[in-house]
């Protein structure tokens, strides 16, 4: 894991430019956030945030994006963001991204769409999950998540 995390902070260098140390945090803590965690085919989950976060262009919005599942399951609030020191327009995409215990899924994506950049990381965030297929989803997750797209690229 150790290997590992070097090889994301190479990459993390590669794609920054101000802000360095937030970005470096943020894939720290997504580490720990996601520690253990295997997609389906048994890579580790955190590839998938750092993939997205790799599609940004802001430091704020890679941020974001490293932490979108992490918002979306609650197991990072927006108050860990604040106390971390992460930059108002950062915890404003977070906001966005940050799904409610009691929120039905398709209210929350409709919130999402408040925020450009919010909006684009769930948009690849639900292509990526798209593309493993109904067979994997299952039938009713694939068409939920088709849904969300559905709104996601409507204005």
């Amino acid at each position: 894991m150790v290997k590992c995390l070097q090889d994301d902070m190479d990459v993390a260098n590669i794609f920054l430019g101000g802000g360095k140390m937030n970005v470096e945090r943020a894939i720290e803590l997504s580490y720990q956030l996601y520690d253990g965690r295997f997609e389906e085919n048994g890579v580790p989950f955190i590839s998938h945030p750092i993939d997205i976060a790799l599609k940004m262009r802001t430091n704020e919005a890679k941020i974001a994006a490293l932490f979108h599942d992490a918002l979306e399951e609650g197991r990072l609030s927006i108050d860990d963001l604040v106390k971390n020191g992460f930059s108002e327009e950062t915890i404003e995409i977070c906001k966005a991204l940050y799904k409610k215990d009691e929120e039905n899924y398709l209210d929350y994506i409709k919130k999402v769409k408040t925020n450009s950049i919010a909006r684009r990381i769930k948009m690849e965030d639900i292509m990526y999950n798209i593309k493993k297929g109904e067979k994997t989803l299952g039938s009713e997750k694939y068409k939920l998540f088709r849904e969300a797209y559905e709104e996601l690229i409507t204005d």
